[in-house]
């Protein structure tokens, strides 16, 4: 958690689900789930405001040697 001045949003949430496994000899997989929260967050020029909240998945295959 960050807290932020009031024009930046007041504070912002950080969170990361992360499952990271080997699969078969050298090779891996992660999938990693994100999610931020603005709880208030600051108007575009034209008065509008962006959702508070915002998802974000990731999926990896790596292969070590």
């Amino acid at each position: 958690m960050f807290y932020l001045n009031e024009e930046s949003g007041s504070y912002i949430h950080h969170s990361e689900f992360a499952l990271q496994t080997e699969m078969i000899n050298d090779f891996g997989f992660d999938i990693s789930l994100f999610w931020d929260h603005t709880h208030e967050p600051a108007a575009f020029d034209d008065g509008t405001r962006p959702q508070k909240d915002d998802y974000k998945t990731m999926i990896a295959i790596g292969y070590s040697y």
